[in-house]
């Protein structure tokens, strides 16, 4: 199974699906500037405060002043969530890097606690019940801010790398850090993966009685359960803390569309390029011709280009158009390969993406 935004490791938007220091924002270390370095005297100098904030805060402000700096600064929560991050998806953590800083927080948030949900289904060393009832367990504490009792070490040693392992033992600190959130942004993350976990349950579902889908219909529900609704999830959080900065408010619509398709471009790449291995699996999620849906996915990787150049934001651009760019050379490569190879882009294409998405944004 594939949750959002895993193609070729490639974050369905980050933007997801990818993408400061990633993931956790933490504090920068004050630097003495090079005025003060030179004239120590400044360093003393008294100043009145230049941000209303720098004003002793009482009542409501001081709330909402600490809940900013929890959520700037949940590194308490999540201490090495960025490295955690980087493990985990290495192109999603060089798009997050890209991210206003405003966007940064619940988009980490909310990858870190859909891979942790896609690593539970995917354990398929454990019984099949088992991983449903724990994937259930872990939508509900996300949908309702209950208790969260930690993982059995079983489905700890069942995720397939280290870095998934710890992801799992450290659920909790991605809900905590999930709680850190503004109110509207962690609903929005609760939106997100509800959403998500509800294909994750139906792939589960589904595929213990069937070996491939029945319709077109099917696979598409599946597409935006998992991919689609990451597409929508990044438009919302955009226009919630960028406003006008993040796109113009007339083309909140079109834009949550087109990231919709984007959203499932991306995935339909991974299902493209897995087919071989999910067949021997006992998994198809394409029942018609694979022509037309390698024709539909580029069509919807070009439909998210051209959703980042609509972006106001040079780094929400770059952070939105690499994923496309790194999915459209992926189908190249798949268009290329002889039937049944494994193809993965290389390291050299993915910096030649980024060089291609950073002008492509300016």
């Amino acid at each position: 199974m594939r949750s959002a935004g895993q193609v070729h490791e490639t974050p369905a938007f980050s933007h997801w699906g990818g993408r400061g220091n990633a993931g956790v924002i933490c504090v920068r270390p004050f630097r003495v500037p090079k005025s003060a370095q030179e004239r120590p005297d400044l360093l003393h100098e008294k100043r009145e405060p230049a941000h209303p904030l720098a004003h002793p805060p009482s009542g409501e402000t001081r709330i909402a002043s600490l809940r900013q700096r929890a959520v700037l600064c949940y590194d308490s929560p999540m201490q090495d969530a960025q490295n955690l991050l980087r493990a985990v998806s290495r192109s999603f953590y060089l798009s997050i890097v890209w991210l206003p800083q405003e966007m940064r927080p619940a988009t980490a948030v909310a990858y870190l606690l859909a891979r942790a949900t896609d690593t539970v289904a995917d354990a398929t060393r454990l019984p099949l019940a088992h991983r449903k009832e724990t994937l259930d367990r872990m939508r509900k504490v996300v949908m309702e801010s209950a208790e969260w009792t930690p993982l059995p070490g079983e489905f700890c040693a069942a995720a397939d790398t280290p870095a998934e392992t710890e992801l799992l033992m450290r659920f909790g600190e991605a809900l905590e850090a999930l709680e850190a959130l503004p109110p509207e942004q962690a609903e929005l993350v609760r939106w997100v993966l509800a959403t998500i976990t509800e294909g994750q349950l139906w792939d589960l579902s589904f595929f213990e009685e069937h070996n491939r889908v029945l319709s077109d219909e099917q696979t598409r529900l599946y597409l935006y359960r998992v991919a689609g609704c990451v597409g929508r999830f990044w438009t919302r959080l955009g226009f919630l803390t960028m406003r006008e900065k993040f796109a113009p408010e007339g083309e909140r619509d079109l834009l949550e569309e087109a990231a919709v398709r984007y959203g499932c471009g991306l995935q339909l790449v991974n299902i493209l390029r897995d087919h071989v291995e999910d067949k021997l699996r006992g998994r198809v999620y394409l029942c018609s011709d694979r022509d037309v849906w390698m024709d539909r996915a580029e069509r919807y990787l070009r439909d998210g280009r051209d959703y980042a150049k609509r972006l106001k934001s040079f780094h929400v651009r770059f952070a939105s158009m690499l994923p496309a760019l790194l999915g459209l050379r992926t189908m190249r490569a798949l268009r290329r390969a002889k039937p049944g190879k494994r193809v993965k882009i290389s390291r050299r294409s993915v910096y030649a993406a980024m060089l291609r998405a950073f002008i492509s944004s300016l």
